[in-house]
């Protein structure tokens, strides 16, 4: 053990449920190819992610399906963009079948959002390739019950999120086959009823898995305290890392929340208006050190809450690759995920 090392804790591989890009790497964007797609990966399982849905937010439909064909191909790319393809284990579609009410769609473009449709859920599937392996969607919506069956039927997760949904319309989504609830707390109403809402029905329902955000600026630490009591081994993370994620603190353009300000401590908020948030830009591993730091759970458990649990909502056996990491400097110090592997 060198000087300033402290123990070295072998553990399995990150896997992280939804990611929007990385390092100026953004799968919403027009350019992006499959060579984007394998740097942002090499950029990722730099931080112990071993295993990630990139995840598409609302946009044109034709964008979409653009964006989901790059992400099928690097997917595929075999020993050509080898960690992509050990990398990518499908793809979260977030939209555009979600409220289009202030508050619960968050920072998705009004202009994109629509009802659930058969007809374009199933393009989505087939530019996928198969690959889709999450969709979230708002179960007040017209047809989105019957989306929810389709899910079902193709084996893919269909999470509650970017809703304002009653709670009888989550305990029907509940029954017709919903699973999971997406970033759970954000996403929805600023103001909610004090006794019958959306977030304590899906807090109740046992059926339910749920993500959150644990980057210190998503939610308060009574919120993530109160979830994982709530909901035990069936709470887990994300990051919902835009492509601002591990780039320089400074102002920018985006094509989401238009000017933004990337602080130093990670907050990413609209410019002149620093209580909304334009999206995440901090890793996996800072919630898990969040979630133990705050003494909601020990590290042990909130490991898991980032990587065997999300593993086991994909069907996985087991999180794919090890990571090792230094207790000491708190940094991922190797990865088992190499090109070609």
């Amino acid at each position: 053990m060198t000087e300033g090392q402290g123990e070295v804790l072998e553990l399995p591989g990150l896997v992280d449920l939804q990611v929007n890009g990385w390092g100026g790497i953004d799968f919403n964007a027009p350019g992006l190819d499959a060579a984007g797609v394998e740097r942002a990966c090499e950029l990722l399982v730099a931080l112990g992610v071993t295993a990630f849905l990139p995840t598409l937010v609302t946009a044109p439909i034709e964008d979409m399906l653009r964006s989901i064909r790059v992400l099928r191909e690097a997917g595929e790319a075999g020993d050509s963009c080898g960690l992509s393809a050990a990398m990518v284990a499908g793809i979260h579609v977030e939209g555009p079948f979600i409220s289009p009410l202030d508050g619960p769609r968050g920072a998705h473009d009004l202009r994109f959002v629509r009802k659930p449709d058969m007809a374009v859920a199933e393009a989505f599937w087939r530019a996928s390739g198969g690959r889709i392996r999450m969709i979230t969607l708002a179960p007040e919506l017209a047809g989105a019950l019957d989306l929810i069956r389709w899910c079902v039927e193709k084996d893919i997760i269909a999470s509650i999120g970017h809703s304002a949904a009653e709670p009888d319309v989550v305990a029907r989504a509940v029954e017709a086959g919903a699973r999971l609830s997406t970033h759970l707390g954000n996403g929805c109403a600023p103001t909610l009823a004090r006794h019958r809402n959306l977030l304590w029905e899906q807090l109740a329902e046992d059926r339910l898995e749920a993500t959150m955000i644990a980057d210190g600026h998503h939610l308060p630490p009574s919120m993530l305290k109160t979830f994982v009591r709530a909901k035990g081994d069936r709470i887990m993370l994300v990051s919902d890392a835009t492509a601002l994620a591990g780039m320089k603190s400074g102002r920018y353009r985006e094509p989401i929340g238009g000017d933004v300000v990337l602080e130093d401590d990670g907050r990413l908020h609209v410019e002149g208006k620093p209580s909304i948030l334009a999206g995440a830009a901090l890793p996996l591993l800072r919630g898990v050190q969040n979630i133990a730091d705050l003494g909601i759970a020990d590290f042990a458990t909130a490991w898991s809450m980032a990587s065997t649990r999300p593993a086991r909502l994909l069907g996985m056996r087991e999180a794919p690759g090890t990571v090792s990491y230094d207790s000491a400097s708190r940094r991922i110090v190797a990865s088992s995920l190499t090109k070609g592997s």
